[in-house]
């Protein structure tokens, strides 16, 4: 993300007939953190993406963010992402693509949690009871108790979001950060 790529449209009709556009450049989009730490950790993991750094130097650079709570709020789950991440940069070989990718997946999930709080697996949660009661009321053997259930669930999953959401705007508030619009997780 944040790189520039070429891309080129390729359309194939009915007939098996083939037309490509000519290859246009454009900058791919990427998630912008606010919070200094999860910049810091989104940044690493870039360079370990490209490898373009020492990776015991980039074993360090997180280490030394676990050596203080403070920054990351203490939560146990960044806290563990950061030393997970440090440890299996030393292991790893640098050709070992999956071991590479599951530290970059630890380090994205930190920096998301520590930017957005609890809200991701809120709104995910939010989502999936979306998603079940959607599928009930497409069923017409689904009983109503059934309905009703699916329904008080979706109703807590909304609470449980909102929550999170007045959460993270009170711990952003707090921060000093700027509330920002808000961005597609996955970029």
């Amino acid at each position: 993300a944040g790189l520039q790529v070429l891309a080129k449209l390729v359309a194939t009709d009915t007939a098996g007939q083939t037309s490509e556009s000519p290859e246009i450049p454009f900058v791919l989009p990427e998630r912008r953190f606010l919070n200094a730490t999860a910049q810091t950790i989104a940044e690493i993991r870039k360079h370990i993406i490209f490898s373009d750094a020492s990776r015991p130097q980039l074993a360090l650079q997180l280490s030394n963010l676990t050596d203080h709570p403070q920054v990351y709020g203490e939560d146990l789950s960044v806290f563990l992402a950061l030393r997970s991440a440090t440890i299996e940069l030393h292991r790893m070989r640098p050709d070992d693509l999956v071991a590479v990718a599951g530290v970059e997946d630890l380090l994205w999930n930190a920096a998301l949690k520590i930017e957005d709080g609890n809200r991701p697996e809120a709104e995910k949660a939010l989502r999936a009871a979306e998603d079940a009661l959607e599928r009930a009321l497409k069923d017409p053997n689904t009983p109503a108790s059934e309905i009703a259930r699916l329904t008080q669930n979706l109703k807590e999953a909304m609470n449980n979001d909102i929550q999170a959401m007045a959460e993270n705007l009170r711990r952003q508030q707090a921060n000093g950060e700027k509330q920002d619009s808000p961005s597609d997780p996955n970029t």
